[in-house]
């Protein structure tokens, strides 16, 4: 079974680019369309970073991928390529342009280039240099993108939250702290801006998601996909420059601008990138994830443009390139000897080398893979010398089941009639189910015999197919966590040492911030060659954002997630084997738990409503996998809207108090007036209680009554508020109090043995073509599972031991809230492959020995982070303040802090890359018979501990970093007190200067 790559090209590849001069704001090709260019022979969907001018991938920058040619850094030109201070590029790279490598940096595989590269003191291309590479015409791939967004606006102010459904909008703005949930779908609009501490959720779970950007793509807050990165793109057409600011999991187009990959915090981006020019900022780690190219003809519609398609099952990820050397190198003729009724060779010969035909002269070498000597023509088909022999082969220890002879269900061999073995069998495609049958071994598993009057040759193997596992390199791409998360002191409050003046504070609103303590690493390893090698990568985030308020309303947000992706390389081929997930959130208003296990990238283990159910959770609504545990719907939603009329009854309160306090210095200053007049009953809707109208035109005209009433208003409504306030926070108590809920929910921890089929491919050995199929075979489990906890600080001991050493002696008291977060899992996941093979030639035996150990991991993981609100009496004195008075009971002002810690673990158990496999064809003649043997595979692997992350203490047994810290403490700005004098003059002072009310700050 061979694959192909097709590519559609709609643009002439001469069509003149100049990414120079100035674009208008949507700047696409002339025709409409959109197109990404490539040097020659570079595939799309290998490419993790592209460019058609400059690219700079500044000091002690990282770009990684599986294998030397997938994940590859592609520049077509004009500009150089430039490699920083200590930037280190795994994967090959292709450049038009000149290559400058400064000191100590290194590209791990081959440069292919049209000039020769400029290298600093210390620079190492690994892989060597072609300088007079053939890297023209230049491929282009383009499409024709959707009309630019034509709809409205979409807008969400500070700490709002809302939803996007596919369609045409015109800017999308989410301003600070404000958060949107984006579903599946096509998306154009003119703009995108993602403001600072803005969270755009991407769930695509469903369905793809692609993001068509006109003119502006803006950048700056907090990127998180739900589902698979290779299901989620931006393609932006402006040629403006843009930078992405936030850590960034899937595919950006930006072919006409600069694109700047300058993440904050963890620097990581996963996914595939390309620009007009490209700027990688230091220290940032790029690692190569594939988009799903099918993505664009379905979601298009009405798109003509077809980019390379991905291979269908059962290879599920990249198929290498076509080898240089696919045709046998032998040719031959047979005739039957009619004695026996055995079809055999008869001469045997070498082919002419082709390389349009893919036939190269065999080469040959010694049992320790040293090339020597082959034989002659005449020597094939000569006799060979007497007493000549030729090896047995045993058979390889794990050998697939011929499914034709599967008979009856089997606990062990000794179940099966003589022949048979009883082994595990898959019941569908991505043996979710297995039974376990008796049948025989297929055919060319069982070795070949020692034969007589034979010859044996030993073909080279193909290269990178011998090598030896590197612990060091391996170490090198996974280097510890050892520096805690601290709070930095400018994010720590300090409250006021008195409380503010009316005057100071009556035109702002109530302080408060967001803080934020999270960490996370991301550190992709692969080790071996581009035909046999390995790959895992390990992911752990936390995370705790507290609101931090000065009432007693309590917000936040925590996380924890730690995941796991590991496959192989066989053969050339990429297959991700094991993609596990796990996370745990706990904000104000319930919990969301998730978690997925997806084998050969299918979804393999789900949970059932019963898991949740001992905690108070359910699935998700519309999880149709089960892969979801959240707070019930109606209790988190009446606990939102519980938390929203909180906040906006505290503000009506707060800003009843103020003006309350106001109003005698405004009446001192500036007497009963039109302004004043029309400001409270414009905004308090207040009618005369004689005449049933305000003239405040004239205010002289108004009644005594009236003006009293004017006067007093915002005093009645402080009390009006006030009630209002306290019924809210104990609706808001009540309604979080429901959602209370601690707990730890087991994941699936059930192991799945499995052996299936993996890759069936065409491979020449000797004279002939064998259909080679790999085998794989193994376990994959997720051990652990998700804590999580939200309710009373005092009666939540998962968070409080993880805030322990914050809390400085302080105890929670009643109305102190809590959470904590995160999993405490293990991965595990086992990869051995062997082989058989087909061959439909008479007179041809074949035989496999050997298997491989690719892969053999356990990923003791653990990100549990916890958040607790302690409150303590506020000492400053209300005598001679603004606010002198007695508090009003349940709105004391309280001294708030916010504490947080952190357990945060996890080491790599591996072993990896041990074993040999060998194929071998025996070639009959009329009387004697020729063995060629070639070596498939042959590692020494190794077997070690990487720890990931490891700071002194520990979770559950993994060597973590334990950290604990507060945001200070912060309190409220004024005070709650009654009474307010009231105006008692009577008859009430009319003045005739108009001064505005709503922001006095006039003398008292």
């Amino acid at each position: 079974m061979r694959y192909a790559l097709k590519t559609l090209t709609l643009l002439s590849a001469t069509l003149a680019l100049s990414l120079s001069a100035a674009r208008p704001a949507r700047a696409l090709e002339p025709d409409g369309s959109i197109a990404i260019r490539l040097p020659a022979g570079v595939a799309l969907r290998n490419v993790a970073l592209g460019a058609t001018g400059p690219m700079n991938l500044a000091d002690r920058s990282v770009v990684s991928g599986p294998a030397a040619g997938i994940g590859v850094v592609a520049n077509v030109g004009p500009g150089q390529t430039q490699l920083g201070v200590s930037t280190n590029v795994i994967t090959n790279v292709v450049s038009a342009a000149q290559a400058f490598l400064a000191n100590n940096a290194r590209i791990g595989g081959s440069l292919q280039t049209t000039a020769a590269p400029t290298l600093q003191q210390g620079a190492v291309i690994a892989g060597g240099t072609n300088p007079a590479a053939q890297l023209t015409p230049t491929s282009v791939i383009g499409w024709r993108p959707p009309a630019a967004g034509a709809g409205n606006d979409f807008t969400l102010p500070p700490d709002g939250n809302g939803a996007m459904a596919a369609g045409a909008f015109a800017n999308v703005t989410i301003f600070s702290r404000a958060r949107v949930t984006i579903g599946p779908g096509v998306y154009t609009m003119q703009s995108f801006d993602l403001e600072p501490q803005a969270t755009a959720t991407f769930d695509n779970r469903n369905g793809p998601i692609v993001f068509y950007v006109a003119s502006s793509l803006i950048t700056r807050g907090t990127i998180t996909v739900l589902g698979s990165a290779g299901a989620f793109a931006i393609v932006y057409e402006g040629g403006n420059g843009t930078a992405i600011e936030t850590p960034f999991a899937g595919t950006i187009v930006a072919p006409y601008a600069q694109l700047r990959l300058a993440a904050m915090g963890t620097k990581q981006f996963t996914g595939q990138f390309f620009g007009g020019s490209l700027v990688v900022d230091p220290d940032v780690h790029v690692n190569y994830g594939a988009f799903d190219w099918n993505i664009i003809r379905p979601l298009l519609g009405a798109g003509n443009g077809v980019a390379p398609t991905r291979p269908s099952p059962p290879v599920p990820n990249t198929p290498p390139p076509p080898a240089p050397c696919f045709a046998p190198s032998f040719n031959g003729s047979t005739t039957t000897v009619t004695s026996t009724g055995e079809t055999v060779f008869t001469s045997l010969h070498f082919a002419t080398p082709n390389a349009a035909q893919g036939i190269c002269a065999p080469t040959f070498c010694d049992a320790n893979d040293n090339p020597v000597p082959g034989p002659t023509d005449a020597q094939l088909n000569a006799p060979p010398p007497a007493g000549s022999t030729c090896p047995a082969m045993a058979a390889p220890d794990h050998c697939p089941v011929d499914t034709t002879t599967l008979s009856n269900t089997c606990t062990s061999d000794a179940s099966c009639a003589a022949g048979s073995i009883c082994a595990s069998h898959c019941l569908d495609q991505n043996c979710t189910t297995i039974e376990r049958r008796c049948g025989k071994p297929v055919a060319t598993c069982g070795g070949l015999p020692q034969e007589g009057s034979c010859d044996e040759f030993l073909l080279c193997p193909r290269p990178g197919a011998v090598g030896t596992a590197n612990a060091g390199a391996v170490a090198q791409q996974l280097p510890p966590t050892t520096t805690p998360k601290t709070i930095p002191d400018a994010d720590k409050d300090v409250p006021p040492p008195t409380y503010a003046t009316v005057a100071a504070t009556r035109c702002a609103g109530a302080p408060q911030s967001t803080g934020n303590l999270g960490d996370g690493s991301n550190k992709p390893a692969h080790d071996g060659s581009g035909e046999w090698g390995i790959f895992v990568t390990p992911i752990l985030e936390f995370n705790a954002a507290p609101v931090k308020r000065v009432d007693a309303i309590s917000q936040f947000d925590v996380s924890g997630h730690g995941s796991l992706k590991a496959g192989g390389v066989l053969m050339g081929y990429t297959v991700t084997v094991l993609d596990a997930d796990a996370h745990a959130d706990v904000t104000d208003c319930g919990v969301t738990l998730g978690a997925s296990l997806k084998f050969l990238g299918e979804d393999v283990a789900v949970w059932t409503q019963a898991s949740g159910a001992a905690a108070g959770l359910t699935t998700t609504p519309g999880d149709t996998l089960g892969q979801t545990l959240a707070t019930p719907t109606g209790l988190a939603g009446a606990c939102s809207a519980a938390l929203t009329l909180a906040s906006d009854t505290h503000d009506k309160l707060r800003k009843a108090n103020l003006f309350a306090r106001s109003v005698r210095p405004y009446y001192d200053q500036f007497a009963f007036n039109t302004g004043f007049c029309n400001d409270v009953a414009g905004e308090l809707h207040l009618s005369d209680p004689v005449t049933g109208q305000y003239d405040c035109a004239h205010p002289q005209n108004i009644s005594e009554a009236g003006k009293h009433r004017l006067l007093d208003a915002w005093n009645t409504e402080y009390g009006v508020e006030t009630t209002a306030y306290l019924n809210a926070l104990g609706a808001l108590n009540n309604a979080q109090a429901a959602t209370a809920t601690a707990g730890t929910v087991e994941l699936f921890d059930d192991p799945h043995p499995y052996d299936v089929s993996i890759i069936d491919v065409p491979i020449p050995i000797g004279p002939i073509e064998l259909d080679l199929a790999i085998d794989g075979f193994g376990s994959w489990d997720l051990k652990g599972g998700l804590q999580f906890g939200v309710g009373p600080a005092s009666n939540l001991p998962g968070a409080n031991a993880l805030v322990s050493g914050a809390l400085n002696g302080q105890t929670p008291v009643a109305g102190d809230l809590a959470a904590y977060a995160g999993p405490i899992i293990t991965p595990e996941l086992t990869i051995g492959v062997t082989a058989f093979v087909g061959v439909g030639i008479p007179g041809v035996s074949v035989g496999i020995q050997g298997q491989i150990d690719l892969l053999d991991i356990t990923l003791p993981t653990g990100a549990t982070i916890g958040l607790a609100r302690l409150t303590s009496p506020d000492t400053r004195p209300v005598a001679g303040t603004d606010f002198a008075g007695t508090m009003i009971p349940g709105l004391e002002t309280k001294d708030y802090r916010w504490a947080t810690g952190y357990n945060w673990g996890s080491s790599l158990d591996m072993e990896e890359l041990n074993g040999e496999m060998d194929l071998a064809v025996r070639i009959h003649f009329l009387f004697f018979k020729h063995t060629f043997r070639q070596k498939l595979f042959g590692w020494h692997g190794f077997h070690q501990t990487f720890p990931l992350v490891s700071g002194g203490g520990t979770i559950a047994g993994i060597p973590s970093i334990t950290s604990a810290g507060d945001f200070g403490t912060t309190t409220d700005n004024i005070a709650f007190t009654t009474p307010v004098a009231l105006i008692a003059d009577n008859p009430v002072h009319v003045g005739t200067t108009e001064a505005p009310f709503a922001c006095f700050v006039g003398p008292k």
